[in-house]
Order: C-alpha cells, then sequence, then structure tokens
C-alpha cells in the first residue's frame, strides 16, 4: 500500500510461533498430501445420526466419525470456560471469544497454519490458542484482532496479513512471528470533506475480499440516512474505484431490508442480497441482472470450469441448493432439497469446484461438500464429512481453504444447552 496515515505495534511476551511457518518447499508436498485427502465422491442420500457416540467427547479428544470416517476433534468447553461474552444494549448476549466464524468469512490464514475463533488465534497443527492471544486478558488488544477491527479477514495471499474495518478506517494487520509483534497500518480513511458515516461494514459481516487480494466492496450508511452506500476499494491501488447510493436498498435501524454486499472471487462482480432478492453488478456498481429473486443463504465460490458462482438455499415450490453462474446467469438446482435449510461456506478457495454445505434436517444434519456442475439434482456428488449431532439451530460450518478441515458448532444433542452461543466448536479433517 503506498498510503500508511498511521500505524501502531501491539506486542505480547509470549511463546515463539516461528515454528508456524510451513511454507514454501513444505507447502508443496503437504498440497500434494492433500490432494487425496477427501471423502468418496457418492450421491447424498438420508442417513439417520448415528447415536454409537453417545456423550460429547471431552476438550481436545478426538473421535473418529461412525459414518464418515473422518476425525472429529472437540476445541472448547464454553460453558466451563472463563470467557464471558459481552451483553449489547438490548441485553442481548453476543457470542464468545472463541466463537468460530461464520461460514463466509475465513477462519484459516493463507497457508493454514493458524486459524480464528473470533478474537482468539489457534495452532493449525495443534489445534492450541496461541500464546499471542491466549497470553492477554486485554480486550482492547485483543478486539483489534476481531472487535474495534470488526470484521477480521484473513489475506488470501499473504499467511500474517489480515484486515479489518474500524469506525469508518480500513486497517492491515501484520503478525511478526519473529518478534511475537502485531503491526496495525491504517489503509484508508473513507470519511472525506462533509461526509460521514453512522454505519460501515465489510459487507455488512458477510462480505469478503476477492481471492487476490484486489478488490473489496463496504457497506456504508451515511450520517442521516437509512439506506446503503456502496464503496468498491482498490487494494492495489489504494483508492476508491467506485461509491454509489442506494436508496431502494433501505438499512433502518431495527429490521432487515438490505442484508450484504460482496465482491466476487476474481474481482469481476458484486452482488448484493437485499428485499429478500439477489442482484448481480459489475465492479463500477452498474446492475446486470437479477440473479434470484429468492435470496437465501449462500456463498460465492467457483464452479469446476474455473467460472464464478454463487450457491445459495432455497425454500418454495422450487427449494433445494442452487447454483448461479455469474458470467450468463445460468443457474440450475444441484441437490433436490432444501434440507430443513442451512448455510453454505465456499471459502475453500485452494479447493476450486467445491462448495461446503452444513444442513439442519433430522435425517441430515451434517457437512458435506457440493461438486459444483451443471448435471441436476439427480446426480448430486457430495462428499460427506461428518454428522453434527446438534438438536436445534445450525452447525454452521466453515471450511479450509484445501477443503480438508472443517469447524462447525453443536450442542451434541443436548436441548437443554442454554444458549446457541454456548454450544462448542469442532475441528473436522478426513485423514
Amino acid at each position: 500500500m503506498n498510503k500508511i496515515v498511521r500505524s501502531f505495534s501491539i506486542s505480547f511476551l509470549v511463546l515463539s510461533i516461528g515454528a508456524l511457518s510451513a511454507c514454501g518447499r513444505g507447502k508443496e508436498k503437504d498440497e500434494t498430501k492433500a490432494a487425496a485427502a477427501y471423502p468418496p465422491e457418492t450421491v447424498l442420500t438420508q442417513i439417520e445420526t448415528n447415536l454409537s457416540v453417545k456423550q460429547k467427547i471431552s476438550l481436545g479428544e478426538e473421535m473418529i466419525d461412525p459414518e464418515f470416517g473422518s476425525v472429529v476433534t472437540r476445541l472448547t468447553d464454553r460453558i466451563n470456560q472463563q470467557d464471558t461474552p459481552l451483553v449489547n444494549s438490548k441485553g442481548e448476549r453476543l457470542s464468545r471469544g472463541n466463537q468460530h466464524p461464520y461460514p463466509k468469512t475465513q477462519a484459516w490464514n493463507s497457508d493454514m497454519t493458524m486459524f480464528r475463533m473470533r478474537y482468539r488465534l489457534y495452532d493449525a497443527k495443534t489445534l492450541q490458542e496461541l500464546p499471542i492471544t491466549s497470553g492477554t486478558n486485554n480486550l482492547s488488544q485483543l478486539y483489534n484482532i476481531n472487535g474495534s477491527l470488526s470484521e477480521m479477514k484473513w489475506s488470501n495471499v499473504y499467511p500474517n496479513i489480515f484486515y479489518g474495518v474500524s469506525g469508518s478506517e480500513f486497517w492491515k494487520g501484520t503478525i511478526d512471528r519473529a518478534t511475537n509483534t502485531i503491526h496495525y497500518d491504517k489503509l484508508y480513511n473513507f470519511e472525506k470533506g462533509n461526509i460521514s458515516y453512522d454505519n460501515f461494514t465489510l459487507g455488512k459481516y458477510e462480505g469478503n475480499i476477492d481471492f487476490n487480494d484486489e478488490y473489496v466492496v463496504f457497506a456504508a450508511r451515511k450520517t442521516g440516512e437509512k439506506y446503503l452506500t456502496a464503496i468498491v476499494y482498490d487494494m492495489v491501488l489504494n483508492k476508491v474505484k467506485k461509491t454509489v447510493d442506494f436508496p431502494q436498498a433501505e438499512w433502518p435501524d431495527e429490521g432487515q431490508v438490505f442484508d450484504w454486499i460482496s465482491v466476487s472471487p476474481f474481482g469481476n462482480h458484486i452482488l448484493m442480497s437485499s428485499g429478500g432478492k439477489m442482484n448481480q453488478y459489475d465492479m463500477d456498481l452498474k446492475h446486470i441482472r437479477e440473479l434470484s429473486s429468492n435470496a437465501g443463504h449462500g456463498d460465492l465460490g467457483v464452479d469446476q470450469n474455473g467460472d464464478e458462482v454463487y450457491v445459495q438455499f432455497e425454500f418454495g415450490a422450487d427449494n433445494g441448493i442452487w447454483i448461479y453462474r455469474l458470467k450468463d446467469g445460468y443457474n440450475i438446482r444441484l441437490l433436490p432439497d432444501k434440507y430443513n435449510g442451512g448455510h453454505v461456506s465456499c471459502r475453500n478457495y485452494n479447493r476450486k469446484g467445491w462448495c461446503y454445505v452444513s444442513t439442519t434436517h433430522t435425517k441430515n444434519r451434517e457437512v458435506f461438500a457440493v461438486k459444483l456442475d451443471y448435471s441436476g439434482p439427480d446426480n448430486h456428488i457430495v462428499n460427506r464429512f461428518v454428522q453434527t449431532h446438534t438438536s436445534r439451530h445450525n452447525s454452521m460450518a466453515n471450511v479450509s481453504p484445501d477443503g480438508r478441515r472443517i469447524l462447525f458448532s453443536s450442542d451434541w444433542n443436548d436441548a437443554d444447552v442454554p444458549h446457541s452461543i454456548d454450544r462448542d466448536s469442532y475441528h473436522v479433517e478426513y485423514k
């Protein structure tokens, strides 16, 4: 970046994390090994939850999923861990400090040596929290990872870099593994002249940076207004590419009309979910098409042919999981059921051609990868990773860049868990 307005460093007295630097020649070796490390390609059929593992495993303990053979490790013990969530002005409990990210936000860094669960960083090999966050309880420091930098997004290119929003500013955090410090640079202040914003978010919590770290679109609300102002930012040139007001995309203080906006994986398109519809724009925010009249939980990915796509759940007469090709709007139903709803994660940018789905149907409470082709719902090829054992709510599965690893939440068939944020997170890997 060619303009850094202000920077500061936060240092912690921590143990060395230099061993995390698995890159270069070692990375090539790991990727070769990972090539075959996926469950078999099968057709999705209904399977009742296997209850042979009746009790949840202990913190840090492993088990083999009895249906699909993947290795499941329990990461948290939230009810007993002293990681009290904050309460907002309405008295609502916010996520715990070790809550894993929403499915559309990447949990792992680009070389998969670390992953994030809210403002806590973990070693991706040992699955233990890194001293860089476990070594302090100073929330003002931790919230720079996720808090005041409220929408932390890992760089898709550089393993030690992440980005976030603070006020109406875009920031970069750089983890120095040799000195155990995090250095923060303010990249851009979007408030210019008499323009100010009372809401400024990276997509309104569901946006992403493109796979090459070139573009991002911000969802802003001008002070005194109640609609979306979309801002396309060029990360390479460090300047605003386009700003457009969308009065029709209402952004009230209460309720939801405008939902989210995001750039596509290769930075060619922008998608907006608003008013229950999904619309597609070019990079100058000129309207291309109404992609879908039924906006559901979904994510942007890349199909088997290398084309940018959007994948989502749909309800109603044509319910199921659908794929939309962005270059021409062509769409087809991938899977013939909505499986009682769920979430989609296409953050597996090093395993293009698949997206990862978590479902809530009684007979399909699981996480699987679905092949992104156009063969139709009668040939729905999947990799089935894990049964999630959650009695209610969605397991919010989040996938790693190589598509081998997954994080998900579960109460482990215990409907008495007091709140959804008290459910524990689990790590899954197919070896």
